[in-house]
């Protein structure tokens, strides 16, 4: 299971807008976390959603942008079938310390809501590709 998600970290990193010379942040004052998001139990089937849930996932949304128009978030992105139980979402992000990113993590709408559980690590983006070329 690790290894599929490290997998598909090494794909997405490839794949999103690398912001590197772009931040404004500096780099010794924050560390990079990533936090990976899975359904809970509940909400692993779409019949489950109702209006409120999809609010809350837009509430998420709005709380992923933010945190890349605050030039902390590098990249968010979910794996693309929205149906399948195993469907997982990845945020990578910038944060001062682990406690700060786990509250960062928990501060996100699906997790504060018991839609999805979240597990944040420390992590390291070691390449990454800028869309534009």
């Amino acid at each position: 299971m690790t290894v599929k998600i490290i997998l598909a970290v090494s794909l997405l990193i490839g794949v999103f807008i690398g912001r590197n010379s772009e931040r404004k942040n500096s780099s010794e004052e924050n560390q990079q976390f990533i936090y990976v998001l899975r359904y809970t139990d509940e909400f692993k089937k779409a019949i489950k959603w109702t209006g409120k849930e999809n609010e809350i996932a837009r509430e998420h949304v709005s709380y992923l942008k933010t945190l890349m128009d605050e030039e902390k978030g590098w990249m968010a992105g979910r794996t693309t079938n929205i149906y399948e139980p195993d469907l997982f979402g990845l945020v990578i992000f910038d944060a001062p310390n682990i406690e700060m990113a786990k509250e960062i993590m928990e501060n996100d709408p699906l997790i504060k809501n018991n839609i999805m559980q979240g597990t944040v690590k420390p992590f390291n983006i070691v390449f990454i590709k800028d869309k534009k070329s």
